[in-house]
């Protein structure tokens, strides 16, 4: 007798990378997104896709026509023969690959537990969890802060230019790094990491809804001429156009383990990490590539904690060397 299971993937890149690779492979899920529509949120910047992961997910979507009209080398300053693509075109290329109302927006899952009757609860035969569900796993601080603000290409500074050039740069100093890189459309990126406490985007005295003044006193006090960080430095902050995005980032801690039930953790809510390794979305590609590849298998005989091992054999080696480098 022939078992198909009901699949409900919670959202994120991992979530919309495993629906395509499942529906290009016929087999039916549904994907539910916390967002009210596809475009209501700003996508971050930009990303590269690496081979044997990102890029093969792509593939065997069967979207590499569509990713390639995209792709840009320019980027590759650190990784060479990784292609460069903006964090929105990925998104938009996976949405663009699902079928017709198997995106469900505007829905956000807070908890996930065996059917009652009567309720709206999700719930499942198989259940394939995405990084909309980290808040339902232990979480461990890793440390850091993290701003973030984006230069039009007509504003950016000379002496700005000269440092970033075509591809991207860090600098860091006493547990303050900066980080910028170039978009395809001159414009650069530019993100700011402190150590602080959990709650320091909430308790700073800073008025965040004047970003002028955050701005100025973001950089007074964190970026001190007087300290080592020049002039360009700051006005990577204090030159940009868009709003100052300001949040704590998380971590899962390395290794972490847990047996599976009546259903899968994958992607960030699995290995939640910071972008210090430059590789979260590819760990989370890769995860969705393994999952889909499943398929070659009857569900009812799922490996799920053979799946886990392969997933934790993946992202382990990713999370310490991204722990290791904020220890630095």
């Amino acid at each position: 007798m022939s078992f198909t299971p009901t699949i409900a993937i919670i959202g994120g890149e991992y979530g919309l990378t495993l629906a395509s690779l499942l529906q290009h492979n016929h087999i039916p899920c549904t994907d539910f997104e916390s967002n009210g529509s596809r475009d209501i949120r700003g996508q971050g910047g930009s990303l590269d896709l690496h081979a044997g992961s990102g890029l093969q997910a792509i593939v065997e979507a069967g979207l590499w026509e569509q990713f390639a009209k995209f792709m840009r080398p320019q980027g590759e300053s650190f990784t060479p023969k990784k292609p460069e693509t903006m964090r929105h075109e990925l998104r938009t290329i996976l949405l663009d690959s699902l079928e017709q109302g198997s995106v469900r927006w505007d829905s956000k899952c807070s908890k996930a537990g065996p059917a009652v009757e009567g309720k709206d609860d999700i719930h499942w035969k198989v259940t394939l969890l995405g990084e909309a569900m980290i808040l339902l796993l232990a979480r461990m601080v890793l440390g850091p802060s993290w701003m973030q603000i984006a230069t039009p290409a007509d504003r950016v500074r000379s002496d700005v230019n000269k440092i970033v050039r075509t591809g991207a740069m860090i600098a860091s100093r006493d547990k303050q790094t900066i980080w910028a890189e170039r978009h395809y459309d001159g414009s650069i990126q530019a993100a700011l990491y402190l150590c602080a406490a959990e709650t320091w985007v909430r308790d700073v005295d800073m008025d965040w809804s004047h970003q002028l003044s955050a701005k100025k006193a973001v950089v007074d006090r964190y970026l001190q001429q007087s300290n080592g960080w020049v002039e360009p430095f700051r006005q990577m902050i204090l030159g940009g156009e868009e709003n100052l995005i300001a949040k704590p980032l998380y971590m899962l801690p390395v290794g972490l383990s847990w047996k599976s039930r009546n259903g899968q953790v994958n992607g960030d809510a699995a290995h939640l990490m910071a972008p210090f390794a430059g590789a979260g979305v590819n760990v989370a590609m890769e995860d969705a590539l393994i999952l889909a590849r499943s398929r070659e298998t009857t569900w009812q005989h799922f490996d799920a904690d053979g799946y886990c091992t392969d997933l934790r054999k993946c992202s382990n080696h990713i999370q310490q060397l991204t722990w290791d480098v904020w220890a630095a």
